[in-house]
């Protein structure tokens, strides 16, 4: 059964949601297998699932699965894509994936300070990483309170677009302010700046007893 990104607007109103990224701030999660537990969903963002061996319910992927794999950074993306245990995996194709349930979106750039009339279109914004459209996803599916780790942007082409990429955080943050919305990074050395830093294990103890309804 192929679910469609409609399906999944504000199913998830004042919960709850770790963004799980690759950076190495990430390492964190290994302690935290029980997350799900704690009433916390998680998205996962291209091979973070294949590169810290944890599972998140959802995950988010940018790159198609016919991409090069001269590299073993390639290689490694591609192998995440292909074994992806995610119950929904949200891709910009339709590919078939083997372990989950492709949800195809559409992107629209985020350089409009209007992010609710994308959002209403059932649009996700075309952002830099991966990671932004993961936070997107997550402001779509209705979460109060958004942690992000693993944002740390210290290889070199994240941190040489730095820049542009907190532009496009803060037009995140400024709409998460209009709806009552939380975003922390998690990450405590990161260059994104747009978001404030509380501890990971901070952020778990103090919002993981949501009762989300999930």
């Amino acid at each position: 059964m192929k679910a469609f990104l409609d399906d999944f607007r504000d199913i998830h109103i004042d919960g709850t949601v770790v963004i799980c990224a690759t950076g190495k701030s990430a390492e964190v999660m290994r302690e935290f297998h029980d997350i799900h537990y704690r009433m916390i969903q998680t998205i996962g963002v291209n091979a973070f699932e294949w590169m810290y061996d944890l599972t998140p319910f959802y995950s988010v992927f940018s790159d198609k699965i016919d991409m090069p794999v001269e590299t073993d950074e390639h290689y490694a993306k591609h192998k995440a894509i292909l074994n992806n245990y995610s119950m929904y995996s949200f891709t910009h194709n339709d590919n078939d994936f083997r372990f989950s349930m492709p949800v195809g979106y559409r992107f629209q750039d985020v350089k409009s300070d209007d992010l609710d009339k994308m959002l209403n279109r059932n649009l996700l914004p075309s952002c830099v990483t991966t990671t932004e459209i993961a936070i997107g996803l997550a402001l779509y599916m209705g979460f109060k309170n958004i942690g992000i780790i693993g944002f740390d942007l210290y290889d070199y082409i994240a941190h040489t677009h730095s820049e542009i990429i907190n532009q496009g955080c803060d037009i995140f943050q400024e709409h998460a302010k209009r709806k009552g919305v939380n975003i922390w990074n998690l990450s405590e050395h990161s260059a994104v700046t747009s978001f404030p830093y509380i501890p990971f294990n901070e952020f778990v103890d103090n919002w993981g007893a949501d009762k989300n309804g999930d």
